[in-house]
């Protein structure tokens, strides 16, 4: 007996496998800061914290002083005095970004500026200030400003006269400041906030709106100078203005403020992480949850939402909500699940784990519930077909031979019109999936035909004959509008270019794909329903550029090792840079990027393996801890020639 898979592909809008929400844990005293001080500016870069400026309380109200202390997951140590100020400053902005520290506007005692200073920063020591020719775009003070990938953000501030929600980005680098522009406002008037970035989100924590102090903490994304929209998580300890807060590997660390009075108090948290996988699916889904820096064993809620800034359990979700307890070390136990409920209404929904009365939500995961398709199929001999649809349809699949056996727990109905994925009908337009699994005896050669009723719209309906020596495998990768990059957790049974793009080429749904082999692009382009170019082959161990003019999957059928007699995958890379894609073992889906590239260790410079965040489209320097999910792909600086073994 021989197993085969039918994958019938009837599509959704293209989501990643595994999405991370942020937010935050609880908070913890540390080392005091060398004075009482409120209205500084704080980031960190490389392990160490750098504070600057501030209000001492007693006239002139600011100084041009510099601090600077190591920090760590446990906490922040001795802080020392290093180059000051250019001049006394308070209320003003700063961030740091690739070894650069960026500090914007505020007040000098004598008025307020529109001035952006820049230094490099190493080792706890900052060097000479310069003034940037690019002022902010008015006279600021008590924003908060923020860094990410070669971009400062900074978020409302006092423009003299009036609190503001604005939010203004420019490019940074080696010291220089690019034009400031707009982007999405914060959800309220604000200032004397503060502000830090950290794995693709920003983080604003208290401030004033002008008629009151806040404990209120908004998150969102952040991704080529823009800014997605702002949700609310955990409250800080207390009301609080004029603190100064940063982050460094998960930690948030908040220094100081005002909140009765001037405090010398430290606190930090864990940035919470929540991953949904699969991050889209039917109703009747099951979501696996998974997720670290929970307090330990503490108990919490969890459903699906309509919102992720207050909880909306969807109807149908259970009453009570299912619980789980964090283990001792914070992570969410493994086997907690969701279950989307029956008759979810396609849309845009958030798996969120809640805990408190009224009940507030510690994280959540975006998840897309996919319109259902009704389908009949049969099944056939030991093949894969890959079949699309675009909806309102009803689809039948009959196919020759006839006569196969049941694999065990799957219903399999042979030229019967009973459906072997029982779903509702479809509404709408999209691509949707069934899969399911038989076996049969024989070598059958696979033969599809398929009916359609089409109460309305066009189809486009393809099938065709797919051989393997190895159980064949079909894996999704989700693509979305723009670049992609990408690669295949799998070995292709099949490695050309034109088919393992097949269903983009009859779709469409994509201009060009690019590769970085050998030390040089190779590419290929899609034009006129052909393809055209020096990249032939789409293999496994490669990462590849793709653009999507509109979201989709890629559909990639194979075997986790090539069928025997074969050794199992190995990848050579030379001086300089490579871009590799993840391949993981048989037992394994996900992998931190140091165990995977143990092989390689010290032939490789850690601090540049970079990896893209497709939906956001922004960049992640990847550290050892970073987590390898299934389809993505990596930037890697190779020292020495080396042979990556997965």
């Amino acid at each position: 007996m021989r197993a085969i898979a039918i994958f019938l592909t009837l599509t959704a809008l293209a989501s990643l496998p595994y999405v991370q929400a942020e937010a935050l844990g609880s908070w913890t005293n540390t080392s005091a800061y060398p004075t009482n001080i409120s209205d500084l500016s704080c980031a960190t870069y490389s392990g160490y914290i750098y504070c600057v400026g501030g209000n001492t309380g007693v006239s002139p109200y600011s100084t041009d002083a510099v601090y600077s202390a190591p920090v760590s997951s446990g906490g922040v140590g001795t802080w020392t005095s290093t180059t000051v100020y250019p001049t006394n400053i308070a209320y003003e902005s700063c961030a740091i970004d690739s070894g650069y520290i960026y500090c914007v506007g505020g007040y000098t005692g004598s008025g307020y500026t529109d001035a952006v200073y820049s230094a490099s920063v190493a080792g706890g020591s900052v060097g000479a200030w310069t003034l940037s020719t690019n002022p902010y775009s008015t006279n600021i003070s008590r924003q908060s400003c923020a860094t990410y990938s070669g971009y400062i953000y900074c978020v409302g501030g006092w423009t003299g006269s009036a609190f503001t929600d604005a939010v203004y980005s420019a490019s940074v680098a080696g010291g220089g400041v690019g034009t400031w522009t707009s982007t999405t406002v914060y959800p309220t008037n604000i200032a004397v906030q503060s502000c830090a970035t950290y794995s693709g989100y920003i983080y604003c924590v208290g401030g004033t709106t002008g008629s009151a102090y806040t404990d209120a903490v908004y998150s969102a994304s952040v991704a080529g100078g823009g800014v997605g929209t702002w949700a609310s998580t955990t409250a800080y300890p207390t009301n609080i203005d004029i603190e100064s807060c940063t982050i460094d590997s998960w930690y948030i660390y908040c220094v100081g403020g005002y909140s009765v009075a001037d405090t010398d108090a430290v606190y930090y948290a864990a940035i919470v992480t929540l991953y949904a996988s699969p991050s889209s699916g039917p109703a009747g889904t099951v979501v696996t949850l998974s997720g670290s820096s929970y307090t330990p064993s503490a108990t919490y809620s969890y459903c699906l939402s309509t919102s992720n800034s207050s909880v909306s359990c969807v109807p149908g979700a259970p009453s009570p909500a299912p619980q789980f307890t964090a283990n001792s070390t914070g992570y969410i136990p493994s086997g907690t699940t969701l279950t989307v409920p029956s008759g979810t209404a396609p849309g845009r929904y958030y798996a969120v784990v809640y805990s408190g009365s009224p009940a507030v939500i510690t994280a959540y995961a975006p998840f897309t519930v996919n319109p259902l398709a009704s389908v009949t199929v049969t099944a056939p001999a030991n093949n894969t077909a890959v079949l699309e649809a675009y909806v309102p349809i009803n689809v039948k699949v009959v196919t020759s031979p006839a006569s196969l056996d049941k694999d065990a727990g799957v219903s399999v109905f042979v030229n019967s019109s009973t459906p072997v994925c029982p779903v509702a009908n479809a509404t709408g337009s999209g691509l949707y999936s069934c899969a399911y699994q038989v076996e049969a005896s024989g070598g059958f050669e696979l033969n599809v035909t398929a009916t359609m009723t089409l109460p309305s719209g066009s189809f486009s309906l393809k099938s065709g004959n797919y051989y393997f020596s190895a159980k064949p495998i079909l894996q999704t990768i989700p693509l979305v509008q723009g670049w992609n990059l990408i690669s295949t957790p799998i070995v292709p049974a099949n490695t050309a270019i034109a088919t393992v793009l097949g269903s983009q080429i009859v779709g469409g749904n994509f201009s060009a794909v690019w590769s970085y082999q050998g030390g040089k692009w190779v590419s290929v382009m899609l034009s006129g329903g052909k393809l055209s170019g020096t990249l032939t082959t789409f293999q496994d161990g490669y990462g590849y550029w793709i653009y999507m003019t509109k979201p989709d999957n890629l559909f990639i059928v194979g075997s986790v090792f090539p069928p025997p007699p074969t050794t199992p995958p190995a990848y050579q890379l030379s001086s300089g840079w490579n871009l590799v894609g993840f391949k993981p073992e048989p037992t394994v889906t996900n992998e931190t990027v140091g165990a995977y590239l143990s092989s390689i260790s010290g032939s490789y410079l850690s601090n540049n393996v970079w990896v893209y965040d497709n939906t956001s489209q922004a960049w992640i320097r990847a550290d050892s801890s970073y987590m390898l999910q299934p389809g993505e792909a990596m930037w890697i600086m190779i020292t020495a020639l080396a042979t990556l073994r997965p």
